[in-house]
């Protein structure tokens, strides 16, 4: 089982996507809910085939494509067209068969019909283009059955609406996903530069309106500087601030500069700070932060679509179902898909054992995930910081049992030494056996002492080689003489 400190797996997954986001990538989620809702039917083979989307996604683009066609050259808007309205009839009708098929195939792909629209993964997907797929039967279709005329023509309402179905593109494509929501989370941003630009466009508009104002006027009541007319230019607060954003994307910039400058040379220099300002400083350090938060989104939406291929590998994995992968299974796929991850056979080499901590053999949808995002990434501070944890506690319980092992053995010796028992050691946490003062019956210091038997219970003790004579330590303040003597 995982054990602690292992990567958490909401951090990767993260809240819950709409469908195929990062490029068609299916989470845990949406592969179980597969499991649930949808039968066993060719149809269900089919909505879920790869090859099946793309021509979904082609169809897409060329009804998009065709709209703009048809709008320069249907006879019902250009009279001068010399294509014929049968042309553009017999296209509507095999686009119309093309989103009617797809979507009948989407519907019979559920196990009950209920599902289609309870679908918690795709629901609004689905509602999504089962509106626009009826609205185009009823234009093409029931209409024309009923020979209903309609005025608006190819900028129909129910027409220009078939655009918004070119929305799947962003959920099929990762790329052109990441771009979308990279936008979405860089508002706030742009928000910010936006009111900050303004605010100073303000204050330049009121002081070059000011002047504008105060320009002589010549004889043909105008305010002309090197054929600028200044009035034009800065008259009015709207004016200026139209002009100041001309400025900013430098359009005519420096011959408006080179006006100013001519007739005041202050409000030229006023002109270049104020390009210094806001073209060459506030404008770059948005492209800076508009960087970062493309950066930080590409980065969280490669680790979604590597989440989705993980969950999909162990899905794969998993033939019995069991919710576990064993040795066998990830050796016969494991290592090979794996391998399509990014992930090197070496560091896969020794991979199940561990993350197998317990020794199961078997490793869990968690435990696997961790593997894999410990496998690519690189570590970090948190794992290093978990390293020591780890390596502090282990030094903690080998010093504690070493601890334990001296004091055993010492209380061991003791007892030897103190009843000269044979093959009998004291036994940890049993008390030893009390010894009374000096002068009391079987104090070691009042029992005579016999030297071979001494000898005997040292060597029996394991304190002293057979043959071998005692040495005695000498004691400070002590002479060899009177040690033997005693």
């Amino acid at each position: 089982m995982a054990s602690e400190g292992e990567y958490n797996v909401s951090q990767f997954e993260g809240s819950e996507q709409p469908a195929e986001t990062g490029g068609g990538q299916e989470s845990s989620a949406e592969v179980e809910t597969k499991k649930n809702l949808y039968n066993d039917s060719k149809f269900a083979i089919l909505s879920k085939d790869w090859r099946f989307e793309t021509w979904a996604l082609c169809v897409i683009v060329l009804n998009a494509s065709w709209i703009g066609v048809d709008v320069d050259y249907n006879p019902t808007n250009n009279e001068d067209s010399n294509v014929p309205a049968d042309v553009f009839t017999g296209v509507e009708n095999f686009f119309c068969v093309c989103f009617t098929s797809e979507i009948i195939v989407r519907l019979l792909s559920y196990q009950k019909l209920g599902y289609f629209f309870t679908d918690p993964i795709l629901k609004y997907w689905n509602l999504f283009d089962l509106t626009l797929v009826l609205m185009m039967v009823v234009e093409t279709w029931v209409l024309a059955a009923a020979n209903v005329e309609i005025e608006l023509g190819s900028l129909s309402i129910l027409r220009l609406l078939r655009l918004l179905r070119i929305s799947r593109v962003f959920r099929m494509v990762p790329e052109l996903g990441m771009m979308v929501k990279s936008m979405a989370a860089a508002i706030r941003s742009v928000s910010s530069t936006f009111v900050l630009i303004i605010g100073i466009m303000y204050i330049f508009g009121i002081i070059f309106t000011q002047w504008s104002q105060n320009l002589p006027e010549d004889s043909d009541g105008g305010k002309i500087v090197e054929g600028i007319d200044m009035h034009e230019y800065f008259g009015t607060i709207p004016f200026s601030f139209l002009t100041l954003m001309q400025i900013l994307v430098f359009d005519d910039t420096f011959d408006l500069i080179r006006a100013c400058m001519k007739k005041e040379v202050l409000m030229g220099w006023l002109c270049i700070i104020y390009i210094i300002i806001g073209a060459f400083t506030i404008l770059n350090m948005l492209i800076g932060v508009l960087c970062e938060v493309v950066a930080n989104t590409t980065s969280e939406e490669k680790e979604k679509i590597m989440r989705a291929k993980v969950n999909e590998a162990f899905s794969a994995m998993d033939e019995d179902g069991s919710g576990t992968i064993s040795r066998k299974e990830f050796e016969l796929l494991g290592l090979r898909m794996l391998e399509k991850i990014g992930i090197s056979r070496d560091l896969l080499e020794n991979a199940f054992d561990i993350i197998d901590i317990n020794r199961s053999g078997d490793i869990d949808h968690t435990e696997f995930v961790n593997l894999v995002f410990k496998l690519l990434k690189p570590p970090d501070s948190r794992d290093l910081l978990l390293v020591q944890k780890k390596l502090d506690l282990l030094q903690t319980k080998i010093d504690g049992r070493f601890e334990v092992v001296l004091e055993t053995k010492f209380q061991n010796l003791a007892h030897v030494l103190t009843n000269g028992e044979k093959g009998r050691s004291h036994k940890p946490g049993r008390p030893l056996p009390a010894i009374g003062p000096p002068g009391q019956k079987g104090h070691p210091a009042d029992t005579p002492v016999d030297a071979a038997d001494t000898e005997k219970k040292s060597v029996q003790g394991g304190l002293l080689v057979p043959g071998q004579t005692p040495r005695m330590t000498p004691v400070p303040g002590q002479t060899a003489d009177s040690q033997s003597d005693a």
